[in-house]
């Protein structure tokens, strides 16, 4: 092989390596694909890519979700049908997870009644929000006491403009589990969840 096809291979190999495959980009063609892609990363147990598939400004009250139903364990109201009864070393585990990051979960339980907005402010200052996502994630997961329940499909989906609504159906063990309504939006050629709106 000459030197000139040694250098046209490699250009070749590295024209194709920096090429995003399209299922690797965050979001989605429309909401459909938006939907698949979240529903192929809850199914993997894949929180990076859930995260991704969710819009830029909206991230916060994912991470916010992720932390929530630990505060309320902490706090002894558990209003979460998902931790129902967390042991001792799940909430220890998750503190540690929390501590790492520099977030107070006894803060956050004192400030569930003001929302939302505790909980922004509570990780405001974490650098890797993402990192703490999946990490949250897996500590959610990985109790022996946590029934996850998976989005299975989505029905009713209604586009108009750049916003878009739909219904994803719940499933838990092979059960409906709920129905959960979802929004996305349009952020340049992509569509992505658009969590808590």
């Amino acid at each position: 092989m000459t030197w000139r096809r040694v250098v046209l291979v490699a250009a070749v190999l590295a024209a194709a390596c920096s090429r995003e495959a399209p299922g690797d980009r965050p979001g989605g063609a429309d909401p459909g694909e938006c939907f698949a892609k979240m529903k192929d990363a809850m199914a993997r147990s894949d929180w990076g890519s859930l995260w991704d598939q969710n819009a830029p400004e909206t991230r916060g009250l994912l991470l916010a979700s992720s932390i929530g139903p630990w505060a309320q364990i902490r706090r002894g109201t558990q209003a979460s049908p998902v931790l129902m009864k967390p042991e001792p070393e799940s909430v220890r585990l998750v503190e540690d997870v929390l501590k790492e990051h520099g977030v107070s979960l006894d803060a956050l339980a004192r400030g569930l009644d003001t929302g939302p907005e505790a909980f922004l402010e509570g990780t405001a200052g974490v650098a890797d929000k993402r990192g703490l996502f999946v990490a949250m994630m897996f500590q959610t997961v990985r109790a022996p006491e946590v029934g996850m329940p998976l989005m299975v499909r989505l029905e009713d989906l209604r586009i108009d403009g750049d916003r878009a609504t739909g219904v994803g159906i719940l499933s838990y063990k092979g059960t409906e589990a709920g129905r959960k309504a979802l929004t996305f939006e349009k952020i340049g050629d992509r569509w992505f969840r658009a969590f808590g709106k």
